[in-house]
């Protein structure tokens, strides 16, 4: 008898959601849906980035806040399909779907 399951565990298609994050070389961290990840140049789309501003409260205490923008809403206003260069990549991970990053995704989504 075959004893070995090679399926999935079914909760892996619950907790884990279509989105990654990609760990650039120069520090820039990307989020979005990967395709082609087995090539020399994998893409992402729906595409979002984090805005990092450290500043100070009212308390004075130093403060970081994370913003995650959509790639289309910056200043250079790109299409919404960003190309890598693997060399370039660090690593990438999947996202769990209650990830903090997917659901301001989704709330995003919602909003626009």
């Amino acid at each position: 008898s075959n004893r070995f399951n090679l399926s999935k565990p079914s909760n892996l298609s619950v907790s884990s959601s279509d989105y990654v994050a990609v760990y650039m070389q120069n520090g820039k961290v990307y989020f979005g849906k990967m395709q082609n990840s087995d090539t020399d140049e994998p893409r992402l789309t729906d595409v979002f980035t984090l805005n990092v501003t450290t500043g100070q409260n009212q308390s004075k205490t130093p403060q970081t806040d994370f913003e995650l923008v959509k790639l289309t809403d910056q200043f250079q206003a790109p299409t919404d399909l960003l190309v890598l260069s693997r060399n370039k990549i660090l690593f990438w991970e999947p996202l769990k779907s209650d990830s903090r990053v997917v659901e301001a995704i989704r709330k995003y989504s919602q909003q626009n």
